[in-house]
């Protein structure tokens, strides 16, 4: 396992689509588009009804989403955008969006950081054990073979 870990961290020369292990192609960004404007149109209803702590629970779903399918690195970026976009949105429903983001959501965004990182190095350690028992699978056929 540690070198699965080894390889995703020392492979610069790969791309990234090789060194994450379930980053296909450019389709994430695809992905990441779709989990955006999802976001950004459940945000004003939302926020009419429940206010910034409904807005605030509403930016778990996309990072949860990105973590389950493409680990770490791509969830952490959401996160940190989602911090972006509701500084955006905050300030065009009429508010100090960076104040309003800093002030009542900060702890929020930072706990979504937090279980960002978590949930994509939990779903990346699941990738890399799948491929070790793959492996472990394929050389106990080998040997069974001889």
């Amino acid at each position: 396992m540690a070198e699965g870990l080894k390889l995703l961290v020392d492979t610069p020369d790969l791309p990234l689509n090789r060194r994450l292990p379930l980053v296909r192609g450019e389709q994430w960004l695809g992905y990441l588009a779709v989990v955006f404007v999802g976001y950004t149109l459940g945000f004003f209803p939302l926020y009419s009804s429940l206010g910034v702590t409904g807005v605030s629970l509403l930016a778990t779903i996309p990072i949860v989403l990105v973590a389950q399918r493409y680990g770490n690195l791509l969830a952490v970026g959401t996160a940190l955008s989602l911090f972006l976009l509701d500084t955006l949105l905050y300030h065009q429903v009429g508010l100090d969006g960076l104040d309003v983001v800093l002030r009542e959501s900060g702890p929020a965004h930072v706990v979504m950081i937090v279980l960002a990182y978590f949930l994509g190095s939990m779903h990346e350690r699941s990738v890399l054990l799948r491929r070790e028992l793959q492996q472990r699978r394929q050389a106990e056929v080998a040997l069974q073979q001889r």
